[in-house]
Parts: C-alpha cells; structure tokens; sequence
C-alpha cells in the first residue's frame, strides 16, 4: 500500500449495486496536499478509476449523491490486487462533496479540510 493522495475533480462514473458502492471514476481538477505525504505529484487531468474497500453500504439517499459530474474531494492509496495488478482504492469516509466552495461529509455534515480523513 502507497502513501495517501488527496485530490479534488468530477464524478465521472459510479459502478453501485444493491446500495453498495464498488467503485467511481474520478476527473482530477486539483492535487491537495496531505501532512502525511511529502512527495510531488500531479493528477491533474488524469481520471483515477477508485475501488472502494469492502464495498461500503450506503443508503439510497447518500449514493443518489455519486453522480457524474458531482465535485469530490477524495484520498486514494496505491494497493496490488492478489493478480499483481495495482490499482487506486479508498474508503467512503475518505470522500468529501463540495457543495458552494464548502465541504460535506457523507452525511451532508460540514467539515473543513483539516478534519479530512486520512
């Protein structure tokens, strides 16, 4: 497993089933950089396709909000697949949408960018 990035950009696909959300395609429109992790990097535009760990319930309310097109703000990790293949995954909590230059958690609680996880 990689260090944590933090990046901001566009929903630009969700694969969900049975209120389980699996995975999204995520447009990067900025990097945020994160305390834990001094490197350089630049996502910006490349779309990270991100699988979600464990594939998270959500109730119907809060993933109508994963839609294309929706802002996030969202920490991904570098994992290798037992078949060798790398990909990006995360955890729903490491998920913020920005609504109106603000952020909200899954809830729809305010949070400011120092309360982000991880």
């Amino acid at each position: 497993m990689s260090r944590a990035y933090r990046v901001k950009g566009n929903i630009e696909n969700v694969v969900a089933d049975d209120h389980h959300l699996k995975s999204l395609s995520v447009y990067v429109t900025q990097n945020m950089a994160m305390t834990n992790n001094p490197v350089d990097y630049d996502f910006v535009g490349q779309t990270l396709d991100v699988q979600f760990v464990e594939n998270p319930e959500l109730d119907a309310k809060t993933l109508e909000r994963f839609k294309k097109g929706t802002q996030i703000v969202i920490a991904v990790v570098q994992v290798a697949l037992s078949d060798g293949k790398v990909v990006f995954a995360s955890y729903p909590e490491w998920v913020y949408f920005v609504v109106n230059g603000s952020y909200e958690d899954l809830q729809g609680k305010a949070v400011s960018a120092n309360d982000f996880q991880p």
